[in-house]
Formats: structure tokens, sequence, C-alpha cells
């Protein structure tokens, strides 16, 4: 008789778009804005959607959009996020 292991759960992740994020690839403008609100509710959708855990960039640049968008601090705001959960 042969051992046939359960395959572990597959867990998705979220991800946290610090710096703006839309519908469309390649926009020069966010098209949703970035606001620490915004963030809050895209985080609170993802926990109770049961996603495993959120993914935010680690670097401090806006190289998606045009450079006078706005941009959230990705260290305060992920600890920011977390503190009101």
């Amino acid at each position: 008789m042969t051992h046939v292991s359960k395959r572990p759960e597959s867990r998705f992740d979220w991800f946290i778009p610090i710096v703006g994020a839309g519908n469309h690839i390649g926009t020069l403008k966010a098209e949703y804005s970035q606001t620490f609100e915004n963030l809050r509710k895209i985080v609170n959708f993802a926990e109770e959607s049961g996603y495993y855990s959120m993914l935010i960039p680690t670097r401090f640049a806006n190289g998606l959009f045009e450079s006078e968008e706005l941009l959230a601090e990705n260290w305060t705001t992920g600890t920011a996020l977390a503190a009101v959960q």
C-alpha cells in the first residue's frame, strides 16, 4: 500500500498598492488614491476574504506613475495598517 501525503492547503496573498492603483496597466495617473483610508479598506477586504498575508512594496519610489503622484511610505504605512486591524 502506497502512502499518499495530503497536499498543503493553498495560501494566497493580497497586494497593498502604496503607489496607487488602477484598472488598466500603463496609465500615467493612479485611478485610485492611496490615502490611508483607502488602503485600510483594501486590507480589511483582504482579511475578511481570507487571504493569508499582505504584500507591500519595499522600495520608496514611485516607478508606476508620474512623479507628481502621491506615494505612501512603505514602513510607516504598513505599521499603521497593522495597528488598526
